[in-house]
């Protein structure tokens, strides 16, 4: 087997319960997420599942980035985590399942699409059933910023332009070189910076700031809709309100529309594949990403990256038990160094 990945990438560790011992699985998961919550089997849980999950944590300078699987279960942050956890706030992306519960005290339901923000500070009770995206943002790096204030969830447009960056994020990782991390790490505090701050509005939502330009906007509606079959030209043109002759300048020098839809798409199966906690079928993933199954799924696959796409999601599969290895210490130790620095 070749090797699986052989450019250097971003520190990452990685966990599942996953063929695991109930006993052990269950044990471990509870003694990985009890740094964060107190976790225990969910009541009316139909499936009888044990609390488990999956979880892959990328290290971004003072950042961490992580896609969490949570299967049924009640988690709970009490007074002695929250004094007993580094000062963060996480933002943390639903995709799929969702939180019924309690936050500070209030009843909250978190549902697919949506991004909380998960203040250090806050105590919490409630039934976790979920796929989440999350960037965790050491509270010192907003300092400026009243992060207290901050509702659990975000106004639409705000909670779109969160969603979308930390999707686009965590797809990005597997392939982000560790020389890149300081530059992104800058680039996601001054997004958040801008995000967060209500005097910055206009900038955020309606300016440039975060727009950089038209490529940009058709970039981030092309790789939102990978899925649909009616993503062509006239399509996202009409979704932009400019003509399909400005269109076509803009993807010129990218190949044109076409190739580059078609090319993200690859791009974007790539990732899923390379995803350890990603369980879905190559075929459904395929359906998902716009790209038709057989012959023409391996030919355009092996044509850009260089083997079958079976063979790719095998290889990073197997890399990826192979670091599996003993999680909680490193995790600790990561957690131990998550704090702000000697002022």
């Amino acid at each position: 087997m070749t090797e699986a990945n052989p450019t250097p990438t971003l520190p990452v560790l990685r966990y599942s319960t996953a063929g695991q011992p109930q006993e052990q699985a269950v044990d471990t998961w509870r003694q990985l997420m009890r740094l964060m919550y107190s976790i225990d089997p969910a009541a009316r849980n139909a499936d009888n599942q044990a609390p488990g999950g999956g979880i892959a944590v990328y290290r971004i300078g003072s950042l961490l980035a992580n896609r969490t699987v949570w299967h049924t279960q009640h988690v709970s942050r009490d007074r002695r985590l929250v004094d007993a956890t580094p000062d963060h706030i996480a933002f943390q992306l639903c995709r799929s399942g969702s939180y019924h519960g309690d936050i500070s005290g209030r009843t909250s339901s978190l549902l697919p699409g949506t991004v909380a923000v998960a203040n250090r500070r806050r105590m919490l009770t409630g039934r976790l059933a979920a796929d989440t995206l999350g960037l965790v943002v050491p509270r010192h790096l907003l300092v400026g910023l009243d992060a207290d204030a901050l509702a659990v969830r975000f106004d639409a447009a705000r909670n779109q332009l969160l969603a979308a960056r930390v999707d686009l994020l965590y797809r990005s990782l597997t392939f982000t070189p560790p020389e890149a991390a300081p530059a992104l790490e800058a680039e996601l505090v001054g997004f958040l910076r801008r995000l967060l701050d209500p005097s910055r509005a206009v900038d955020v939502l309606e300016g440039p700031e975060l727009d950089r330009g038209l490529f940009a906007r058709a970039e981030r509606f092309v790789l939102s809709r990978l899925g649909d079959a009616n993503l062509g030209a006239d399509h996202i043109a009409g979704a932009l309100g400019i003509s399909r002759a400005t269109l076509y300048r803009l993807f010129a020098s990218r190949g044109g529309v076409r190739s580059y839809v078609q090319d993200q798409r690859f791009r974007a199966l790539r990732d899923a594949l390379a995803d350890p906690l990603e369980a879905r079928s190559l075929a459904r993933l395929a359906d998902v990403h716009g790209i038709p199954s057989g012959s023409s799924l391996s030919h355009g696959f092996r044509r850009r990256f260089g083997s079958s796409p079976r063979a790719w999601r095998e290889e990073r599969s197997a890399a990826a038990l192979a670091e599996q290895g003993d999680i909680l210490e490193p995790v600790r130790a990561w957690w131990r160094g998550f704090r702000p620095p000697d002022r």
